[in-house]
């Protein structure tokens, strides 16, 4: 059969190779045929020019002269002709006119002939060319020979002039040059259309024919208007036009033709011709097969931009459609159009890989284990020039254009101002033709709207770069996290990586979009000094010695601003590392009443950045003073030294046009310290990005990887070796030689590394040599602390190997101890990405007894698990954790602890099912660390671990038998015998109980779930299956076929409900609500009451002040040129200057005033309150709201969203005030001078108006989806960062740096598309805004006409206004947007501000006494609760009362309440009914941190935090050294914490990830005897420790909280075997919710063999078992 496909796939190929060839001949042909036509068309204009060039009538009448290059047509070069009136000579139009659309086209074809011919060199097009090509060809060639033969006829009329000559060398090289570059571009267009590339030819090749053919056009068409006004002149009167004009009519209509032709598509006038087989059709595409879940059933669709034209790419047509969507109702991610393929994440960030490895290669960049060296130092910015440079470069040319055409504006409006004063002081005969003022009106208003095209389209090209920048920048950040070493983990934080992917990334994006400036600001500075020049003369150079004394402090600004920015970053980072260690421990905070500690903690910081802003506001004020005063000191200098230095007054022409490039001048000036300072926070970035990007990584070949063998049976071959290993986590001494966490929470990395040198590196193992063959499992025991889990990061390749030698054959599964959990479905948690085996899914879920979990799940194995696995258990973790490698048919197994969470039976089900001899896992080898030793003996070779070495290797009972004598005690630092740790670890066989959240049903009733089609039906069916998959023989009860229980009904009846109803069930991450319509009024007003209504009342004073002095100063200076257009000398040189400078100066100071006013008083006390008021809001939410919230997502809030408010905000409602002042300034200069401009200025007004309302409403949703699309990326990257162990050890990055990049790609489509709608709006109101400098030129000329009386100076000064009136309106209609889509940072500060709170903290007249709880009596009163209120109880009636000084143990299944109870006494869940009584009060009448505080919990998971020894024990220092020491005595941590370097100011990790997950579980014990309360409640205390720190933590309890009432949700059920009491929770069926199922002393209930109780202890093996086996038919317990 495959050698069928294979000969069907040939044929197939050789039927394409045919249709080919055929189409080449019939491309011949057809060619044939073109060139035939062509000759055709040749001869007959030949015929035609030649008869008619001998006519007289075609003879030229103008008189003979001119120059030798001119010729004599009786015209020099002109430019302007002396005999027709607003016209170019005829020279000059063949010099230089005609000259440009061929220099166009050959300036910018060559390199695209270039790339076309490349493309297309070994490429067969598959399309044949259709019409389209063969008339654009045709014409082409016509064109050609017409112009051949026009010019041939000249030369045989007479000695042509070589203007001539040069004008047909260039019309024969541009038609030439333009069918090749047609025919390359059809060729090239076809090939693509054949592979499916559905994209136009928006830039490139077609662009420049388009834009080539429009200026040719329009040089043509002048031509035609000269030939037309010589004939009308020379009064021809013939039937015809003359010669001349009719063959440029032709060669005008021909390109006419041609340049509609070019904005044709090729996709539309050719089709395929090969004709596809139905035998290779499923080759093609998808045939029968299915398609993958994940693939993008449209991805081959292209984005709307690029299937869009030249004009619709240039005036941003293409967004119509969702402008109009987003006008007409609110946008949605699905309105969004696809991103470009150039946009896509996997794209940018393979470009910038390609662009940086060669750049670490040209600085000789060599990585030795991990660690990279370079011979000269590498540079970012190099690779990222390389790789979007060239994008880049020709967006400076829009730029440039931009500059030159807006640079033109000043000069057209001198002319005008000549023109207007010319026509008044002339007499009639002497007037200048009305043609020239309508001339240069007309050009006024083609160079606004040709400024405002190349400005915007230049933003949108720097725009995408920067995006380009940013979406590589994220990407790269992510991937480089995925291979950190530990020691680069230590030293980059979660809160730092997170800031790179979001501030980083966001500034150097930003220097990107206008690093241009750089350039353009010193051109823009020079043009202007040009032209004033020519206004003002010498007196210019008095201006320029003032700028350029300013330039040393921009210099000093400049590096000032880089240290601030420095500063700010650090600070900025350590905010958001706290807040990101708050967020993770969020539970243990509220547990511990620590909600005041950890939020001074962060206000901390925040203080130190607020007053780092402060002085950076205080910086850019001085700054902003010397910008705003330099242009006018400028201006200034000049005018004082013209007044004093010529003779000649300064008239409007000189004074306006100057003032016109003064004000032009104060932009770059302006501006350019604006990007200098972008630039060096920029610098900052990338310098801390590079930094980041080769820290160091991972070894790669610190483990040697081998291909596993083909067939192998057990013993056989080694799947593991290690020789003579000698191993460190990091680069300093770890605490201990087991580090058993990690700083990306998986235990198998440690928490100590610094930045030491590598020679002071200590092992943690040391000459380690041990084989692990195929089919063989090897358990790992040792003390804590011992260095087992370490052995396990060796063989991962997570430490860093010193010497020996590390070989792994075949693909490796890896179980942490501490359980990773992704937040997707628990399906996928299982499956993992990989192919889904329903099959083999069903019989690891049996095999982790994870079955009866999805009978308890609201959406069975299709429930939502929240980050960390929120809502599941410890031992749901664990199991689900086990699952999933279980499920990757791995060859190689490494098992670090994964039975420690579960309990007793529960193990022993899972190592007889999984990892026993009769295992899932039989076949493959298996690495297994484990504190139980009833697994050993099942066990094929043991390594026992202490202090970094293997100390002893073999069988159980060899190992037993080679032990000396067993001591009674061991002295601290001596070494242990196998049979002494055998002996430690063993009080039972099967000692532990499941806590609370491993709770289990049994595995029978787990079977009972199993339906008839999920299960083989015989064990020789499994015998069958895979070798991969089959297990032994001796199956367990999981392969027989039970009876359907009244579970199986449960899950068929949750089969039966609707898809939607299931989905809802199952979801538990609560989407993030995005808000619709406008912002509302309130978030105004929120942000207004921030910054301080006083506040905002100064700064619009001042900002009024500020525009009432420069309206004041442009009327005097139109007073002053009145003067001087009348020859007067109206008060002396030395009063204008001097009121003109007080004017200035004033204005100065009330800006400089304005800036203060916003930057240090508005804005700084708006950051101030909003962040407070939301975090600590944020802080007194219920901790449901965790539990449904991404942490990503809240993180955003106190990130990206407090930068816009620090930064954005501030910064958007400056410039929107200062420019509506301006707008309404101008308007009232305009209407004073002439009331008829309100006839212009209504309407057009109006239009803006309403094309900023059609714009905002999509920008809003555009801004809102924007900032929604960003939480995702960063809880996904912070929950990437919790597993990179598990990750690298299934060998997953591949698929998360995909997701991550789905992400981006998602934010980066809303982002795109919301800049794209800037620039939108921004070319759509510049055009209307051009009519200004229409009406207000128009209106100029119209003054001539009319012979007004209004002096020049006021036709000036309105006409200046004018012309800034189009900026203005725009600036204000972008600046109400920019604040309307920016404020949504502060109506999502505002959400989080006003999320429901829990109670209060305190009760100022509820406070309990000092002493309470003095007795410890607990008293539940009819007590009813449930989490949220749309779930059902957890606790339903629990009445019970716990004496003072009782010890009470909780036992009952999953779901029973034993959590729920606990965390009812801290009041985390409150009551529905009923209550509970502490000492005689009731604890709901309280605040919340008076309870808390007053009593103890020691949680199961513990987590400490960032800061020293000391401040973990007592972070409100309200104990003495003293006591801390006592406590740490007698918790057993004081040798170990006087080993730390400081003692008690010894330096803990976040999370505690320097010391073991033991010794974390001591000082939470230690906090405890330090809190000294009545009420302790334990819940799995020590669910995470092995036996030796468990029996030492119980009965460090019994002795010192010996006079305290204790409730203990137990690990092991012998550790309340002692206790008082016992309660047993469980469901009452029908009512819901856990009850009392049972209350009494243990050994009471052991009485009742009936109870509840029995059950859970005979199955834990403290009662008898029938046949000394593990029960796993037995309910499972949790005591």
């Amino acid at each position: 059969m495959k050698g069928l496909n294979r000969r069907n796939v040939a044929a197939g190929q050789d039927h394409s190779a045919n249709s080919v060839d055929a189409s080449e001949k019939a491309y011949s042909q057809r060619l044939t045929h073109t060139i035939r036509t062509s000759i055709l068309l040749v001869a007959c204009a030949c015929a035609y020019l030649v008869v008619d060039h001998t006519s007289p009538s075609a003879v030229n009448t103008l008189s003979t002269g001119g120059s030798w290059w001119c010729g004599d047509d009786g015209e020099t070069w002109g430019p302007i002709a002396d005999s027709r009136r607003a016209d170019l000579t005829l020279c000059f139009q063949k010099s230089v006119v005609q000259t440009v659309p061929k220099a166009f086209l050959l300036i910018f074809g060559l390199p695209q002939l270039f790339i076309l011919a490349s493309a297309t060199r070994n490429s067969t097009p598959q399309i044949p060319a259709g019409w389209l090509l063969w008339t654009k060809v045709i014409l082409l060639v016509g064109l050609l020979a017409f112009s051949l033969i026009e010019h041939g006829t000249k030369f045989l009329s007479g000695a042509p002039a070589p203007v001539d000559i040069f004008k047909v060398a260039l019309d024969v090289t541009g038609f030439g040059f333009a069918i090749g570059l047609t025919i390359l571009e059809h060729r090239d267009d076809r090939i693509k259309a054949a592979a499916g590339v559905k994209q136009r030819r928006t830039t490139g090749t077609g662009a420049v024919l388009l834009l080539a053919y429009l200026l040719w056009i329009i040089s043509t068409g002048v031509f035609i208007r000269t030939e037309f006004l010589i004939a009308k002149s020379s009064n021809f009167a013939g039937f015809l036009f003359p010669v001349d004009l009719q063959r440029a009519l032709v060669v005008f209509g021909g390109l006419v033709i041609v340049f509609i032709l070019e904005n044709f598509d090729i996709r539309t006038t050719a089709r395929p011709h090969v004709a596809i087989d139905e035998e290779r059709r499923p080759l093609l595409g998808n045939g029968n097969k299915e398609t993958p879940l994940s693939s993008d059933s449209d991805d081959t669709a292209a984005s709307p931009e690029e299937e869009s034209t030249l004009w619709s790419y240039a005036f941003f047509f293409w967004l119509d459609p969702l402008m109009y969507i987003g006008f007409k109702r609110v946008l949605t991610a699905d309105d969004l159009p696809k991103l470009k393929r150039t946009h896509h994440a996997e794209t940018t960030v393979q470009t910038f890989h390609e662009c940086w490895k060669r750049e670490l290669a040209r600085v000789g960049y060599v990585s030795k284990n991990g660690v990279g060296t370079t011979k000269t130092e590498p540079s970012i910015l190099r690779a990222f020039g390389n790789a979007f440079g060239a994008k880049y470069f020709f967006g400076g040319l829009f730029l440039l254009f931009q500059n030159l055409a807006n640079y033109s504006l000043p000069l057209l409006f001198g002319a005008l101002l000549k023109f207007v004063s010319d026509s008044q002081n002339n007499d009639a005969e002497h007037q200048p033709p009305v043609e020239i003022g309508i001339s240069i009106a007309l050009g006024m208003f083609l160079m606004s709207i040709l400024q405002a095209v190349m400005f915007h389209n230049y933003m949108m090209n720097s725009l995408d770069v920067g995006m380009f920048v940013r979406t590589a920048t994220c990407s790269a950040v992510y991937q480089k996290s995925l291979v950190l070493s530990v020691a680069a983990r230590i030293v980059s934080s979660t809160g730092q990586i997170t800031n790179l992917m979001a501030s980083d990334a966001q500034r150097i994006a930003q220097c990107v979009v206008h690093l241009h400036f750089l350039w353009s600001a010193p051109f823009q500075i020079l043009v202007a000094f040009v032209l004033l020049y020519q206004q003002l003369g010498p007196s210019l150079f008095g201006g320029a010695f003032v700028l350029v004394a300013a330039m040393p402090m921009n210099l000093w600004s400049a590096s000032v601003q880089e240290r601030f920015s420095e500063e700010q970053m650090k600070l900025r980072d350590e905010r958001i590392k706290i807040m990101d260690e708050l967020l993770g421990a969020i539970k243990v905070i509220k547990l511990y009443a620590w909600e005041k500690l950890f939020i001074g903690r962060v206000e901390k910081v925040r203080d130190l950045e607020i007053a780092l802003k402060r002085k950076i506001a205080g910086l850019m004020a001085l700054l902003f003073l010397t910008w705003s005063t330099t242009p006018f000191v400028v201006a200034l200098t000049a005018f004082s030294i013209y007044s004093v230095i010529e003779t000649a007054p300064l008239t409007s022409s000189k004074i306006f046009v100057s003032l016109a490039l003064f004000n032009m001048l104060n932009f770059p000036l302006s501006y350019l310290p604006v990007v200098i300072s972008g630039v060096v926070q920029a610098r900052v970035s990338l310098e801390r990005l590079q930094t980041f990007l080769l820290s160091e990584e991972i070894d790669p070949e610190s483990v040697k990887k081998l291909s596993a063998p083909l067939v192998s049976g057990p013993f056989e071959v080694p799947m593991v070796t290690v020789r003579d290993g000698t191993f460190s986590w990091s680069s300093t001494t770890p605490t201990s030689a087991d580090q058993t966490s990690s700083p990306n929470g998986n235990s198998t990395t440690p928490e100590s590394a610094s930045e030491a040198s590598t020679s002071t590196l200590k092992p943690t193992l040391s000459n380690v040599s041990f084989t692990v063959k195929s089919g063989e499992c090897v358990a790992v025991v040792g003390r804590v602390g011992s260095g087992k889990s370490s052995l396990v990061g060796a063989v991962l390749g997570e430490t860093r190997k010193m010497e020996g030698e590390v070989e792994v054959r075949g693909s490796v599964a890896y179980v942490s101890q501490v359980a990773w959990i992704m937040n997707a479905t628990l399906r996928e948690n299982v499956v993992f990405g990989n192919p889904w085996d329903p099959e083999w899914y069903n019989a690891v879920v049996n095999a982790c007894a994870l079955r009866s979990d999805f009978s308890i799940l609201p959406g069975g194995d299709l429930t939502e698990i929240g980050e960390r696995g929120i809502n599941l258990s410890g031992g749901q973790r664990q199991r689900v954790n086990l699952a999933r490698a279980v499920y990757q048919l791995a060859d190689v197994y490494l098992l670090d602890d994964p039975l420690s969470a579960v309990d007793s039976h529960v193990g022993q089900h899972i190592f007889e099912e999984v990892i026993g001899r009769n295992g899932l896992l039989a076949t493959k080898s298996r690495i297994f660390v484990t504190h139980g030793i009833h697994f050993l003996p099942d066990c094929d070779n043991i390594l026992m671990v202490e202090d970094g070495k293997i100390i002893a290797q073999g069988k159980h009972q060899e190992l037993l038998a080679q032990s000396p004598p067993v001591r009674e005690s061991i002295a601290p630092g001596e070494t242990w015998t196998y049979a002494e740790l055998v002996r430690d670890l063993q009080s039972h066989e099967v000692q532990q109980a499941e806590n609370e959240d491993s709770d289990e049903e049994t595995a029978d009733e787990a079977t009972d779930l199993v339906t008839l089609d999920q299960v083989p039906e015989t064990v020789e069916d499994l015998k069958e299956a895979p070798v991969a998959r089959r297990r032994s023989s001796t199956a367990s009860p999981l392969v027989t076929v039970r009876r359907k229980s009244s579970a199986l009904l449960r899950l068929k009846a949750k089969e039966e409900q609707s898809a939607q109803d299931l989905e809802k069930m199952a979801k538990l991450i609560e989407k993030e609500e995005l808000r619709s319509g406008g912002v509302s009024i309130s978030t105004y007003m929120a942000y207004a009451r921030a910054c301080g209504f006083g506040n905002l009342t100064l700064f619009l004073v001042l900002v009024t002040c500020q525009q009432l002095m420069q309206v004041a100063q442009s009327l005097w200076l139109a007073d002053w040129s009145n003067a001087g257009d009348k020859g007067q000398d109206s008060g002396g040189a030395k009063y204008r200057i001097g009121i003109y400078a007080a004017l200035g100066l004033g204005q100065i100071c009330f800006t400089v005033a304005t800036q203060i006013a916003m930057m240090m008083l508005c804005s700084i006390r708006a950051s101030l309150l909003l962040h407070k008021n939301m975090l600590e809001n944020v802080m007194q939410t219920p901790q449901s709201f965790f539990d449904q919230t991404p942490l990503g997502r809240i993180l955003n809030r106190f990130s990206k969203d407090i930068e816009v408010v620090d930064e954005t905000i501030p910064m958007s409602v400056n410039g929107m005030t200062w420019d509506i002042l301006q707008l309404f300034a101008a308007i009232a200069v305009n209407v004073a001078i002439s009331p008829s401009f309100l006839l212009v200025v209504i309407p057009v007004i109006t239009a803006y108006y309403y094309a900023g309302a059609f714009y905002l409403r999509a920008a809003r949703e555009m801004q809102r989806l924007e900032s929604a699309s960003k939480s995702p990326i960063y809880a996904f990257f912070n929950e990437t960062l919790g597993g990179l162990s598990v990750l690298r050890a299934f060998n997953r990055s591949d698929a998360f740096i995909s997701r991550i990049n789905g992400h981006i790609n998602k934010n980066t489509t809303a982002w795109y598309h919301y800049i794209a709608s800037n620039r939108w709006i921004g070319v759509r109101l510049e055009m209307i805004g051009s009519l200004f400098v229409l009406c207000a030129s128009s209106s100029a000329v119209l003054a001539v006409v009319l012979r007004t009386d209004i002096p020049t100076s006021l036709i000036a000064l309105a006409m200046s206004y004018a012309l800034n009136m189009s900026d203005l309106l725009l600036m204000v209609v972008r600046e109400a947007c920019d604040v309307e889509t920016n404020i949504v940072a502060v109506e999502r500060i505002q959400e989080y501000s006003q999320i429901p709170s829990e109670a209060p903290h305190y009760w100022p007249d509820r406070t309990p006494p000092k002493s309470w709880p003095d007795k410890g009596e607990v008293d539940f009163r009819s007590f009813s609760t449930k989490y949220r209120p749309n779930l059902p109880v957890v606790l339903n009636g629990i009445t019970n009362r716990i004496a003072p000084s009782e010890k009470c143990g909780l036992v009952g299944r999953t779901g029973s309440g034993k959590s729920s109870l606990a965390l009812s006494l801290f009041r985390i869940i409150e009551a529905t009914s009923g209550s509970i009584v502490i000492d005689g009060i009731d604890i709901s009448t309280i605040g919340l941190h008076d309870l808390r505080s007053r009593i103890t919990i020691i949680p199961q998971e513990s987590l400490l935090f960032a800061g020293t020894m000391r401040e973990n024990l007592d972070p409100f220092a309200e104990r003495s050294d003293a006591e801390c020491w006592r406590a740490l005595e007698i918790s057993g941590l004081s040798d170990a914490v006087k080993a730390m370097e400081g003692k008690l100011d010894a330096v803990i990790q976040p999370g505690g990830e320097n010391i073991s997950v033991g010794q974390r579980q001591l000082v939470c014990l230690a906090r405890a005897l330090l809190r000294r309360t009545k009420v302790l409640v334990l819940d799995e205390a020590t669910a995470s420790v092995d036996k030796q720190t468990d029996d030492f933590i119980q009965e460090t309890i019994r002795k010192e909280f010996a006079d305290c009432t204790i409730i203990t949700i137990a690990h092991r059920i012998g550790t309340i075997m002692d206790y008082d009491r016992i309660l047993v929770l469980g469901p009452k069926p029908p009512e819901p919710g856990g009850q009392i199922l049972e209350c009494d002393t243990p050994s009471r209930l052991l009485d009742d063999k009936a109870g509840a109780f029995y059950k859970f202890a005979k199955d834990a093996g403290l009662v008898g078992r029938p046949n000394g086996k593990t029960n796993v038919n037995g309910g499972a317990a949790s005591a």
